[in-house]
């Protein structure tokens, strides 16, 4: 008891700071796609919501797996105080993430003027702060900062673009159009990200080290970077491809409500991602010290933790889902029913607890993998037939579909082989006995 009390501190202080400033950001992210709806018009809220989406899809494409390797790596070497491979890391992630992010911009830059849309040119330069500003929020994490990592992407850049969209309502500013509002958005966040860096001077003192990393370090990146690139590609890929897709097939007019609904239930996300942030290095830790023991009793606490406030939220749009949707603009509640079965998607994630971080930190990232690509490249290969079927009520059983399935082989795999339960779902008697 005394053994596990230390890091099960140290995991709930954490995770009270990245669940007080996870809620907040639920809220706030709830009111920047509320505000961004009611200053811009329909048709320019949904061609905001196709390219949103789309650079969401690409910042996790152009970062190569570089957040999580950072979030796996960084954590050991801290606690190691081994500078020299940190440093390293570093400059392996930022060098990867600019020079993909260059190539996105410039790639975008020639499509919008072939194509004769704009907006399209602003989706480069949002990926590329989306990606510095998450790179950045993971490293952060590994130092314990819990604050500085979160609050400038989850707090103050969405008070920001609330702010220019108030603005915008009183006459103050011109943001009426998908090009602005995406401006506002990528120059506000690659500001933020440029101040957390210099805020934290550990980490920009490393950034001015010149020593090159060791060879065989940069080879074990290389290697562990390409199956955690290829599950967060995969993983990013389900709901951002769905309203790309919808962009593609419907009318933005059509596409703006599921993006609304979409961003809504996602609010119910947010619960799991701040106790996994909180977990993932405690998780890391007791599983490299093989006490399983530990892991057990963090993953029961990221469960209880985590499931009642999603199956609260659930409740909540259950009941008001409509007006809710509503406040979006008139004729947004036709998304309802897809709000519920997006929403139950993240509750029974929720359920399930920290399955996908076990499965990254314990060495499974390819097993895990080819569970989401499977199931993934079903659900988007029966996308489009799906729209046409049943328009964005089949787009949201696709993507709901495709968040439960992979998440339950993981949970039915870790209870197998690591013989520990990752979340509230019954254990069947005899279940953690067969390798």
């Amino acid at each position: 008891m005394t053994r596990t009390a230390g890091p099960l501190q140290g995991l709930l202080r954490q995770g009270f700071v990245a669940l007080l400033i996870k809620v907040a950001a639920a809220g706030l992210s709830f009111l920047m796609f509320l505000a961004l709806a009611r200053a811009l018009p329909p048709e320019a809220f949904g061609e905001f919501g196709f390219a949103f989406s789309l650079a969401v899809l690409l910042s996790v494409a152009g970062s190569f797996g570089q957040r999580a390797l950072a979030l796996k790596y960084a954590s050991i070497y801290v606690g190691e105080d081994n500078h020299a491979a940190l440093a390293g890391l570093l400059r392996f992630g930022y060098g990867h993430i600019l020079a993909a992010g260059a190539a996105i911009c410039a790639g975008l830059a020639l499509v919008s003027t072939s194509l004769g849309m704009p907006y399209l040119a602003m989706v480069g330069p949002l990926a590329l702060a989306l990606s510095i500003a998450e790179y950045q929020a993971h490293v952060l994490r590994a130092y314990g900062t819990m604050s500085l990592a979160l609050a400038p992407r989850d707090v103050l850049w969405r008070l920001i673009v609330i702010a220019a969209a108030l603005a915008t309502g009183a006459g103050l500013m011109q943001m009426t159009t998908a090009f602005s509002a995406l401006t506002v958005l990528a120059l506000s966040l690659l500001g933020l990200s440029a101040g957390q860096m210099l805020l934290h001077a550990p980490a920009r003192g490393l950034l001015s080290r010149s020593a090159p990393a060791a060879p065989e370090l940069r080879t074990e990146w290389r290697h562990a970077a390409l199956g955690l690139w290829g599950t967060s590609v995969i993983q990013s890929a389900g709901p951002n491809l769905a309203v790309v897709l919808l962009g593609l097939i419907l009318s933005p007019a059509e596409t703006g409500p599921f993006f609304s609904a979409l961003r809504v239930a996602m609010v119910l996300s947010l619960f799991l991602m701040a106790a996994n942030m909180a977990a993932a290095s405690a998780i890391a830790r007791s599983h490299a010290a093989g006490d399983n023991a530990l892991l057990q009793s963090i993953c029961a606490s990221v469960a209880r933790y985590v499931s009642w406030p999603t199956a609260a939220g659930f409740a909540v749009f259950a009941l008001f889902g409509r007006q809710i949707l509503e406040l979006f603009g008139p004729g947004f509640d036709s998304a309802f029913a897809p709000l519920l079965i997006l929403g139950a998607g993240y509750l029974a994630s929720a359920l399930m607890g920290p399955t996908v971080q076990i499965m990254e930190t314990t060495g499974h990232e390819r097993r895990y993998l080819r569970y989401l690509t499977v199931t993934t490249c079903a659900a988007l290969a029966l996308l489009p037939a799906a729209i046409l079927l049943a328009g964005t009520l089949g787009a949201a059983l696709m993507v709901s579909a495709n968040m439960v399935i992979p998440r339950a082989l993981c949970y039915r795999f870790i209870l197998q082989t690591h013989r520990i339960a990752p979340g509230l779902l019954p254990r069947r008697r005899g279940a953690a006995d067969h390798d």
